[in-house]
């Protein structure tokens, strides 16, 4: 799974969030979680095992 910065996830646990940078080869990602208004809830970095798909791209 190709993924790359401002795509839109779902992870493994269900929650969406917008990749914001790709860390080394695509093996982690710097990740955004909002809630429905567009406020940020929080920002981790996510291992790619963590993701389940991406669910939108530009």
């Amino acid at each position: 799974m190709d993924i790359k910065e401002l795509d839109v996830v779902e992870l493994k646990d269900g929650r969406l969030a917008t990749v914001l940078d790709v860390y080394g080869s695509g093996e982690s990602f710097l990740i955004e979680i909002s809630d429905s208004e567009g406020r940020t809830l929080d920002l981790p970095t996510v291992r790619r095992d963590e993701i389940a798909k991406v669910t939108w791209r530009m």
